[in-house]
């Protein structure tokens, strides 16, 4: 027996994302069940150790780069990390992709140059064409 494509985790996601207000969103994936069985049932997969310090080196983690709506500085989200870095405030015409970040990012690379595992992603809106 198929579940409908309405009853699939992903299509529970997309629908969620249409709502506007960020606070309802946020509870709205917080209370999705099917999104935490399916996340504990992955994350209890894994076999790499918890650092005992949240700020050891690790192989392997993300970073995110996000402009806040708060204040509008940039943010280094780091898995490395204890707590947001503030790399300081944008324009309002400036976003994650402003000369300040891409400095931040192409340092990254430039230290990773050797590195085969390091690799970039950008998570944009699709422009109007």
């Amino acid at each position: 027996m198929h579940a409908s494509e309405s009853d699939t985790i992903i299509a529970q996601l997309l629908n969620a994302s249409l709502i506007p207000d960020s606070d309802k969103l946020a509870k709205a994936l917080e209370k999705n069940d099917d999104l935490e069985h399916a996340y504990a049932g992955v994350a209890s997969k894994g076999d790499t150790e918890v650092p005992l310090n949240a700020e050891d080196e690790v192989d392997y983690h993300y970073i995110a780069f996000v402009k806040s709506a708060q204040d509008s500085h940039l943010y280094q989200l780091d898995g490395d990390r204890k707590r947001p870095i503030d790399l300081g405030a944008l324009t309002t015409d400036e976003d994650v992709l402003s000369e300040k970040c891409l400095g931040v990012i192409r340092g990254m690379m430039a230290s990773e140059e050797e590195n085969p595992n390091f690799s970039l992603m950008a998570l944009v809106e699709q422009a109007d064409m």
